[in-house]
């Protein structure tokens, strides 16, 4: 049994990258537009707690 080399180890590592591309892609997308949601409901209710149209234990509940 030989050793690896971290060539080797390099090459592996790539063609795994290379065959899961996609999967990658559509997790990195999906972690993106996730908090891009959580950072605007966020604002939205920062907003409304500011002008007194939403309950500040109501805003501290979802917040």
């Amino acid at each position: 049994m030989s050793a690896m080399n971290s060539l080797d180890f390099l090459d592996v590592i790539g063609k795994w990258t290379t065959d899961n591309l996609p999967s990658i892609a559509v997790s990195f997308l999906a972690i993106v537009v996730g908090y891009i949601v959580i950072k605007f409901v966020a604002r939205e209710i920062k907003s409304l707690r500011s002008q007194n149209r939403l309950e500040q234990h109501a805003a501290y509940t979802v917040n």
